[in-house]
């Protein structure tokens, strides 16, 4: 394991025979104040098993250890989960997966137990990787997650952040109470990004939605959503047939000419849950 810093880390991968993959988004954290930061938001201990998305060099991976957490890492990349494998072997409380996190099967991994997620993001599979979390049966009691800015405040978007706001945002803020903690330049990771971060903290609602509304939810977000300028009721006639989706408009009290962008988490929660009646 590195000790932090980009000195550091560039020896330990120079030592290992890696180079970052631009294909897998590869941007290492270099700053061990923002890792102990991640620690410390996420309230990393031995009451929470942590699963962790891209472990790396294993930097966070050993600083939530250190808390007496118990960690399941999900890697991609095989070289890097050659490496991780050592620390698997000399620490039991440490678990490795080798697999694609948008993948891999969580409620197999953690079974009803609550666990937390902390995890430095690839910025490349940052949005995939959130929306998994939020259709699986038991997700995560708390996220803790530092990934592209630009995602980040997506994330936390209302309806009046017009060109921000959309169907990530309103699943996200229908399950989780979504809060920027702090941003962080391109200098943080090696090799540096062109953009900046953000480290994000999803903390689940209670009582929290049942995997069959959140399901029900993402389907009315996909098809409101994939054509932002279609009027709402527009699309949702082509997917529920217009008979259906009138008659729940007409309940909703909604206006026919309403735009997604326009309705808030909650509306939209009532608008799939009543397209979706049995």
């Amino acid at each position: 394991m590195s000790t932090g810093g980009k000195r550091q880390v560039v020896a330990q991968l120079n030592e290992l025979g890696i180079r970052p993959s631009k294909k897998l988004g590869q941007s290492f954290l270099i700053d061990p104040n923002l890792i102990e930061k991640m620690v410390r938001t996420a309230g990393a201990g031995g009451w929470y098993p942590i699963v962790e998305i891209g472990p790396g060099l294993g930097d966070l991976s050993c600083a939530l250890l250190n808390t007496g957490a118990e960690v399941t890492g999900v890697e991609l990349d095989r070289r890097l989960c050659e490496y991780l494998r050592e620390i698997s072997e000399r620490e039991p409380r440490f678990h490795l997966i080798e697999g694609d996190a948008c993948r891999v099967d969580y409620d197999r991994i953690m079974g009803e137990q609550l666990y937390r997620t902390v995890s430095s993001l690839p910025y490349s599979a940052s949005t995939p990787i959130i929306g998994r979390f939020l259709e699986i049966r038991n997700c995560p009691e708390q996220m803790v997650v530092l990934l592209q800015r630009e995602v980040g405040e997506r994330l936390c978007a209302s309806p009046k952040d017009n060109k921000t706001y959309g169907s990530l945002s309103v699943r996200a803020q229908h399950a989780y109470h979504v809060q920027i903690e702090s941003y962080a330049p391109p200098d943080v990771f090696y090799p540096s990004p062109q953009v900046h971060s953000a480290l994000v903290r999803m903390t689940a609602k209670s009582p929290f939605p049942s995997q069959e509304e959140r399901l029900a939810l993402r389907k009315v977000c996909e098809v409101g959503f994939r054509h932002r300028r279609k009027k709402l009721r527009s699309a949702l006639i082509q997917e529920y047939g217009e008979r259906r989706t009138t008659d729940v408009f007409t309940r909703l009290n909604l206006a026919e000419d309403l735009r997604p962008e326009a309705l808030t988490p909650d509306t939209f929660r009532a608008l799939a849950l009543a397209l979706h009646e049995d």
